[in-house]
């Protein structure tokens, strides 16, 4: 993952086939984010739309589900993770985030929405 003063630019370096290769390059990025900040902990975001997403969606802070992929929707349901709109991602849950953060095997939901309502929503964020 390239990454720029701490952030991801979306860009992808190296060789990607599996969806567990996309989970091992979003911790790395976690880890070189964190390096370069020089801090403990960062805050991940992922933006996924499919199964093959799934595992880095639920290895993240705040896994975001971008479409209505029918498989990807089945698949949580089956494994009990909760999908929530967007719109109730907002200061209630930055509480809940940081304990997530803290705790990593808690359970945390996932949040659905459209490419329409994510821009937005990333443009707020500090």
């Amino acid at each position: 993952m390239v990454l720029e003063e701490g952030v991801a630019t979306g860009l992808l370096a190296g060789d990607i086939r599996s969806c567990h290769d996309k989970k091992k390059m979003m911790q790395i990025a976690a880890s070189e984010m964190a390096d370069s900040t020089s801090t403990t902990s960062v805050t991940t975001v992922y933006i996924g739309d499919g199964v093959m997403d799934l595992p880095s969606l639920l290895a993240t802070d705040i896994g975001l589900v971008i479409g209505h992929s029918h498989s990807l929707r089945r698949v949580c349901e089956l494994e009990g993770v909760t999908l929530l709109p967007l719109s109730d991602l907002n200061s209630e849950f930055k509480t809940r985030i940081d304990t997530w953060v803290r705790d990593p095997a808690s359970p945390r939901p996932l949040f659905a929405a459209s490419w329409a309502d994510l821009k937005p929503w990333l443009q707020a964020q500090p």
